[in-house]
């Protein structure tokens, strides 16, 4: 059988109100050569028994993938045990609160192939009501980071420096989410999450 061209992998820790909605963000995108792997990282409120009996079929046809850690280990941990077992040539992280939308992948992969890139980043993301509460009829929006850069695609300098530069100077909005990452660039380059106090990076 041949690997999926993205996997989507959602690290879960206690989202059972929201898990519904990120993993069916997922399986309604209009690309659909992908696997969703989704590992619960110890939940104690049965986040993973949900999604175990909401899923069932989509588990058993192998369309998703359900895992768990024996114990909870934090986030950073959990994305690395799920970057090791993702086979696509892709990998797209989503937050197990968060929810795609529906072209998203369809867009991201078209880009990352275009330009045989090694990480495509999107400046685009949803804004939810200041409860952040998504239920029917919550009323959603799309925002853009940077305006300048909405409908085109900017090539980011090969100069670590510029780039540097540009993430600390606020020019790139940066979340593990809104990027594609080239499989085999993570694992030829030992790419991994570090845990510290702080924001996360991507290291």
């Amino acid at each position: 059988m041949a690997a999926p061209k993205i996997s989507v992998i959602i690290p879960m820790y206690n989202r059972k109100h929201y898990i519904a909605q990120a993993i069916d963000s997922v399986l309604g995108q209009t690309f659909q050569d992908f696997e969703l792997i989704v590992r619960d990282d110890g939940s104690t409120d049965g986040s993973a028994d949900f999604v175990a009996e909401r899923y069932a079929t989509e588990i058993s046809s192998g369309k998703i993938k359900l895992r768990r850690n024996e114990k909870n280990i934090g986030e950073f941990p959990t994305d690395n045990r799920m970057l090791r077992e993702a086979t696509g040539k892709y990998i797209m992280i989503l937050h197990s609160d968060d929810m795609y939308l529906p072209n998203a992948l369809e867009h991201m992969h078209a880009v990352a192939e275009h330009f045989q890139a090694d990480v495509v980043h999107s400046t685009v993301h949803l804004g939810t009501p200041p409860d952040g509460v998504i239920k029917k009829g919550t009323p959603l929006r799309i925002v853009y980071h940077d305006k300048n850069r909405v409908d085109k695609v900017t090539v980011m300098s090969d100069n670590l420096l510029d780039r540097f530069n540009e993430r600390v100077n606020g020019g790139t909005f940066v979340d593990i989410q809104y990027n594609i990452l080239r499989r085999e660039f993570l694992a030829e380059n030992d790419v991994r999450f570090e845990s510290f106090t702080g924001n996360g990076f991507f290291l």
